[in-house]
């Protein structure tokens, strides 16, 4: 008599057999919608860590901050303020889809919000207007442990000096 083990072994691989054979096109048509829908949001998520490390590198990106100027301005948030040369474009108020165009597509920029779901969401909308290099700070602010900068010199929209960030390492 068989081996109920073997038997079974020799189900599970049938089962899979029949499945490959009869649903390959579909199969097939599933790895390519999910490949062509990761291939419209190429965006890449970036820990807060590796965003101070490019800061203090001297690298040249831009940091959006899509928070609400209330946000991004607040001093009693922990933490408080914005990173330094971070220029406000709002994401729930539609300032940044009314206003990307004041950036540049091909300009490395960082994404950051509160807590990184605004910024997953405007990350998106830039993948989905031909921006090329797009980073999304994962976490957000509430992951961020560095330095942070008030609104004395900054406001929606504004570029204060520094945006384009060519920081020297300390």
């Amino acid at each position: 008599m068989a081996n109920p083990l073997e038997k079974s072994k020799r189900k599970h691989y049938h089962l899979i057999v029949d499945f490959e054979e009869s649903d390959m096109k579909a199969l097939v048509t599933c790895v390519l919608i999910l490949a062509t829908t990761v291939a419209l949001h190429a965006h890449t998520d970036i820990t807060p860590a590796e965003v101070n490390a490019i800061l203090h590198s001297g690298g040249n990106v831009i940091v959006v901050d899509v928070r609400e100027l209330v946000e991004f301005c607040d001093t009693t948030y922990v933490p408080p303020g914005h990173i330094p040369g971070a220029i406000n474009m709002p994401w729930n108020s539609g300032y940044l889809q009314e206003h990307y165009v004041d950036l540049s597509p091909t300009e490395s920029t960082i994404v950051v919000c509160r807590s990184g779901a605004r910024s997953h969401a405007a990350a998106n909308f830039l993948d989905d207007a031909g921006f090329t290099a797009v980073f999304d700070m994962l976490g957000g602010m509430n992951a961020w442990q560095w330095k942070t900068e008030d609104c004395s010199s900054a406001s929606v929209g504004e570029r204060p000096s520094g945006t384009v960030l060519k920081l020297s390492a300390h």
